[in-house]
């Protein structure tokens, strides 16, 4: 599933935006029907960890926790988000992970 990332969806909710609102709490409610042991999360870089000169096609992070979001979102406080390294390493074909 996916689902877009604009930046002002957090504040938009929080001043009642019930269509934004509704459209979460499907991606919500299918990840808690399912009970997914992994997430995949794509999302564009908007040139804060990378620039022009050394922009990578993906990049899969493999610390053991990231920080989020990257981008100044209004009313969304950044924070430390839990990662799973041996995914994250499986993935990049890390030997021995």
């Amino acid at each position: 599933m996916g689902v877009p990332h604009v930046p002002v969806f957090p504040k938009l909710v929080a001043e009642g935006d019930h269509d934004v609102r509704s459209r979460y709490e499907a991606v919500r409610a299918v990840l808690e029907r399912t009970e997914p042991d992994l997430l995949v999360v794509v999302a564009n870089d908007h040139l804060n960890a990378f620039f022009l000169d050394r922009l990578p096609t993906f990049s899969i992070g493999i610390g053991e926790l990231m920080s989020g979001p990257m981008d100044d979102v209004p009313g969304l406080e950044t924070g430390p988000l839990p990662t799973d390294t041996g995914a994250a390493r499986r993935a990049r074909g890390i030997p021995g992970a």
